[in-house]
């Protein structure tokens, strides 16, 4: 394995465990956040957006870590909309919230990382026609 691979590999792989971790811990309040963060939201509680940490976020990761790992399932396309699906949450979560957190960054940055060494990582992953 390339070491641009291990390291999509290794950014994957925390995405998923974070935002699965997370959202179990908002969907259960083991993260209590402010209601009073959710006053310009449709959400009354954290369980929907947790839900939606779980599964879109933490699924779309490890779904993607398993294609990276495996070179199967267009690994570059499902690797880049993990990152494009970090990216949204973490620029949804500050518009509809408007509060910012250091973690605000760590997570659109690695957002950010995935959608740059995804091609690069994954060149040749895909056979080329010709």
């Amino acid at each position: 394995m390339s070491g641009v691979r291990a390291w999509l590999l290794v950014v994957l792989a925390f995405n998923s465990i974070s935002a699965v971790g997370g959202g179990v811990a908002v969907m259960t309040g083991a993260l209590p956040f402010p209601l009073s963060w959710l006053r310009q939201t449709p959400f009354s509680s954290y369980f929907i957006p947790g839900l939606v940490l779980l599964l879109v976020v933490g699924g779309s990761a490890a779904i993607a870590a398993l294609a990276v790992g495996l070179r199967r399932w267009c690994p570059i396309a499902l690797a880049a909309l993990s990152g494009v699906i970090m990216v949204g949450w973490i620029v949804s979560e500050v518009l509809l919230i408007r509060t910012f957190s250091p973690l605000q960054v760590l997570y659109l940055a690695t957002g950010i990382l995935v959608l740059v060494l995804a091609p690069w990582a994954l060149r040749g992953a895909v056979p080329r026609r010709g």
